[in-house]
């Protein structure tokens, strides 16, 4: 890929985003977990204040220590570290800092989209979409200064790929508004954003999961979002 021509327009706009963040009510304090030290680096170098970074490490065992000892108001980390995993890394920070917000860049080469939905990030993209024109990255950021989830459309793509050999006659049951409901749910939206979405109560969005855990045979959300990432769902409307 040559981006040569694209250099001015993938530069952020950090005083916008900044911007952003003052006015999410979040800490303004952060904590960065890569592999790479040159993506590392990269993201450092985004920070116009260095005070707001309070880590910047390589392996999730640093990481952990500066949430716990710092407690920030967001995560920006990879899937891969030098030790353990940004996956273990995001499962371990939310319970130590329920209100975290977590922004996951997934550099993996089959990257698991599945696995990270599960942890409910609040920003999923992949490394990919750092070179995007598109600014996917910026309008992950503005979701989670918001307090939503976003999963960019790279992700997406790659989570139907891995899923697309897999539909069941569950799926087949299932009605055209629980489909879009489902994906809805698999993108990361709450019962209430569902509702405001397809201007229904959340009282019918919660017996629609009723209906939908019935026929997948579960009993809880928690069990039918992950059979949800199980099967060949599909993303789009």
């Amino acid at each position: 890929m040559d981006v040569t021509s694209r250099v001015d327009t993938l530069r952020p706009n950090t005083q916008m985003v900044r911007s952003w963040f003052l006015s999410s009510g979040m800490r303004l304090k952060f904590v960065l977990a890569f592999e790479s030290r040159l993506s590392l680096i990269g993201i450092i170098s985004l920070f116009k204040d260095p005070k707001n970074l309070v880590g910047a490490v390589t392996d999730e065992g640093s990481a952990l220590h500066y949430v716990k000892l710092r407690r920030p108001g967001m995560l920006i980390c990879g899937d891969q570290l030098d030790g353990g995993d940004g996956f273990s890394l995001v499962a371990k920070a939310k319970d130590l800092v329920p209100d975290l917000r977590v922004m996951m860049i997934l550099s993996a080469a089959s990257p698991d989209v599945e696995r990270a939905l599960i942890l409910k990030p609040e920003v999923i993209c992949l490394d990919k979409d750092l070179l995007l024109p598109e600014r996917t990255v910026a309008f992950g950021l503005l979701a989670a200064c918001q307090g939503k989830h976003f999963v960019s459309p790279l992700a997406q793509e790659t989570l139907k790929r891995d899923l697309s050999a897999e539909e069941t006659d569950a799926t087949a049951m299932l009605s055209q508004k629980e489909k879009k409901i489902m994906d809805l749910m698999i993108s990361g939206f709450s019962d209430r954003e569902i509702a405001d979405s397809l201007n229904l109560s959340i009282h019918t969005i919660r017996d629609y999961n009723k209906s939908i855990r019935s026929k997948f045979g579960v009993k809880s959300k928690v069990q039918l979002a992950t059979m949800i990432l199980r099967h060949s769902l599909g993303l789009s409307a």
